[in-house]
């Protein structure tokens, strides 16, 4: 029969404070290195799907239920009588929008075009190294 000092002793000896509790080194959670996002992607996007799901399943319900309590006319004539600025910055965010469509399309259309130019720079290379 072991004594209860034993017991404890060889406890305090097991958790004491100069004993090292984690043996690997290893990223903090919240740490931008760790690479959780990467093996975990598949799921934040189910949720993220169902979350927009739920959300809008709710305003569609409210919606049959209460109607549509939202006139976009009313809200027009609403916004130019308290807040004339507001609709001067209507046209420039339509503006942005449409400048961000065109950099998009304009930076697709060169990736599809230095796309073969990678490829022969490639073949050249293996080329080189046989040569060589």
């Amino acid at each position: 029969p072991t004594h209860p000092r034993s017991s404890l002793s060889s406890l305090a000896k097991r958790w004491s404070p100069s004993h090292p509790v984690h043996r690997a080194c290893a990223f903090s959670l919240l740490s931008s290195q760790r690479q959780w996002h990467a093996r975990h992607s598949g799921l934040i996007n189910l949720a993220m799907i169902i979350l927009a799901l739920t959300n809008f399943r709710l305003a569609l319900e409210n919606a049959l239920k209460y109607g549509w309590r939202l006139n976009p006319v009313s809200l027009f004539h609403i916004v130019k009588k308290s807040n004339p600025t507001l609709l001067l910055c209507l046209p420039a965010a339509v503006l942005a929008a449409f400048a961000s469509l065109a950099v998009e399309r304009l930076a697709f259309a060169l990736m599809c075009r230095e796309e073969p130019l990678r490829k022969a720079a490639r073949v050249a290379a293996a080329q080189w190294r046989l040569a060589k």
